[in-house]
């Protein structure tokens, strides 16, 4: 009887060593979304580039998510007219992005408010009343954020994101816009 107990307990232990075991990154709720985090409880860092191509215009996000904090950089390209190139900060709550996109267009600096479903690798523009911000006429909000309607850009997933697509020297220069804001 010892040596069929022994045997068992060996071939349990056996069994045990053998099964490898999966660690998923743990979850945090913020404000009932969830949040993918690392042993040390800080949130993930994913980046993702989307794009939409309609007919020789093009437009390229990339987004960066640390929890519910987004980042990034989009640029407009559209063929025989300015485009424009800047910079994304906003959050996500759930599956929709609320972002202010500061951008610079013909020589001078705007801001914009951006809405975004984001859904099976894809982004969803949402379009509606664009109004400026009372006493900042280069800054557009929307008029009535809830009755936007989200099907008429779509972003598919890149693969991965391109190489350069925001020069170094546009970065540079936002940051220095960015410095400059905060001395005055």
């Amino acid at each position: 009887m010892k040596h069929l107990i022994l045997l068992f307990a060996l071939g349990f232990f056996l069994v045990q060593c053998q099964t490898e075991q999966k660690k998923e990154a743990p979850e945090i709720d913020l404000n009932s979304q969830k949040v993918k985090v690392d042993e040390t409880g800080d949130p993930i860092v994913t980046t993702s580039c989307y794009q939409l191509v309609n007919n020789r215009d093009s437009i390229l996000i990339e987004l960066t998510f640390e929890g519910k904090v987004v980042k990034g950089w989009a640029r407009y390209n559209f063929f025989e007219k300015d485009g424009a190139i800047g910079k994304l900060l906003g959050t996500i709550d759930k599956d929709t992005l609320r972002l202010t996109y500061e951008f610079a267009s013909e020589g001078t600096m705007n801001k914009r408010e951006l809405y975004y479903l984001r859904n099976n690798n894809k982004l969803f523009e949402g379009a509606g009343e664009l109004e400026p911000v009372e006493g900042r006429p280069s800054e557009m909000t929307y008029k009535n954020p809830q009755d936007l309607i989200y099907n008429k850009n779509t972003y598919v997933l890149l693969d991965e994101c391109p190489e350069g697509f925001i020069p170094q020297d546009v970065k540079a220069y936002f940051k220095k816009e960015q410095i400059k804001g905060t001395n005055q």
